[in-house]
């Protein structure tokens, strides 16, 4: 059986626990109603998997939150963190990002 639990930022000033459920599937994983909302904001791409972390991708992957983490597995893609125009500014460099 896989498991998912809900990442709750630590600043979200809630009493509400996280979300702890089993899933058989990723269409299961998907129509979990805390997964669902993420899917229903603005600009979403698609939902991925970051080692054990089930991610939500906004904007072509360029902004991204972490949502949850997997016991078990998917059929969801691996993310790959996509830095968009980021990298593009002056502002930031690769190397700002430990990237070279």
């Amino acid at each position: 059986m896989n498991t998912v639990k809900q990442h709750l930022p630590t600043f979200v000033d809630t009493d509400e626990k996280p979300v702890v459920a089993e899933f058989d599937s990723t269409e299961d994983l998907l129509n979990l109603d805390f997964v669902k909302y993420y899917a229903e904001l603005p600009d979403f791409y698609r939902f991925s998997i970051g080692g054990d972390l089930l991610m939500a991708e906004y904007k072509d992957g360029s902004s991204w939150w972490v949502i949850g983490s997997i016991t078990g597995s998917t059929t969801l893609p691996a993310w790959i963190p996509n830095y968009g125009t980021l990298l593009d500014t002056k502002k930031f460099k690769p190397q700002d990002l430990g990237l070279q």
